[in-house]
């Protein structure tokens, strides 16, 4: 059942604002699962292409399968770090947010450009986990700050877990 009916560039523009109502709509919303998968897979391929003219498709398709095992750990470890702290959260509604909250994480793709690169490489980091932090505060009964600190600390894990992705695809 589709609970709210806000346009999806819409719920994107909300998180790319940090609007609260938008992380809050896509949490009731059940339908919004696949879009956010979606999402993450999107941004993966944002990601790959950046990595087109170095590694070809192989590395598209390499970097597809590590962004999105990267951001399933970090969901994992959220969700259990947050219950860790009594906290407990709808991993489903986690899901749906933090899928949304990837959107900032497409700036991947502009991270190869000269000059420019680096800032779009941190640029991606630094809002994209603002974005997944406040996802999770809107999920969970965290201060914005505590998700923040469980949003950072998923994420070292999350990278931690995924270093043998990066040996066995040559990253």
């Amino acid at each position: 059942m589709r609970l709210v009916e806000t346009p999806l560039l819409e719920r994107i523009a909300g998180v790319l604002t940090f609007d609260e109502y938008a992380y809050s709509e896509s949490a009731a919303d059940t339908d919004a699962t696949g879009t956010a998968l979606l999402i993450v897979i999107g941004v993966g391929l944002l990601q790959g292409i950046s990595q087109l003219p170095d590694t070809g498709l192989a590395g598209l398709w390499a970097e597809v399968g590590q962004w999105s095992a990267l951001w399933a750990v970090w969901l994992l470890a959220v969700f259990v770090l947050s219950h860790a702290l009594g906290c407990p959260c709808d991993l489903a509604a986690l899901l749906r947010v933090f899928g949304l909250a990837a959107v900032p994480f497409g700036l991947g793709l502009l991270q190869e450009l000269p000059w420019l690169g680096f800032f779009f490489g941190w640029g991606k980091w630094i809002l994209g986990l603002a974005a997944a932090s406040a996802a999770t505060a809107q999920v969970t009964d965290l201060s914005k700050l505590s998700a923040l600190g469980v949003c950072t600390a998923g994420l070292v894990l999350a990278r931690l877990a995924t270093i043998p992705l990066g040996w066995l695809f040559g990253n």
